[in-house]
């Protein structure tokens, strides 16, 4: 059969992004995380996997992708968007890029800060107070 395509054999050395996603996830599970994956209608260009690290306030964002690739330009401007909103969003192509960047992330806001920071206020919610209704 002649103008047949062959399918091209893949390199055994570069894992496909769902490999390197799996492993990652067995092991911010096995450190006690919590991760989960960001997907649906509405959440196109958000990073993979946020992140939820015990003892640590904030999330931390990953976006997972083969040895050598980077993200698109929409996902780099909302990546960009995120920080600047005080996230921390990271872009990993290997597994030991991952696991390096969620040990690392200890160093955020952690949550007896957090509490302080609400007792200090004399309330035990984040929300602000309620107004008091005016009488007519």
């Amino acid at each position: 059969m002649q103008g047949r395509l062959r399918r091209r054999r893949r390199d055994p050395d570069d894992p496909l992004e769902g490999k390197i996603e799996d492993r990652f996830v067995a092991y911010v599970h096995g450190a006690g995380g919590l991760t989960r994956k960001v997907n649906g209608m509405g959440f196109a260009d958000w990073p993979d996997r946020v992140c939820l690290k015990p003892g640590v306030a904030a999330p931390l964002w990953c976006e997972l992708k083969r040895i050598g690739r980077r993200p698109t330009t929409s996902q780099r401007i909302l990546h960009k968007r995120l920080r600047a909103l005080g996230q921390k969003v990271v872009v990993c192509d290997t597994l030991e890029k991952a696991k390096a960047a969620y040990d690392a992330h200890s160093d955020v806001r952690r949550f007896k800060d957090v509490a302080e920071q609400v007792r200090a206020f004399g309330t035990d919610s984040l929300m602000p107070p309620e107004r008091k209704r005016r009488r007519n």
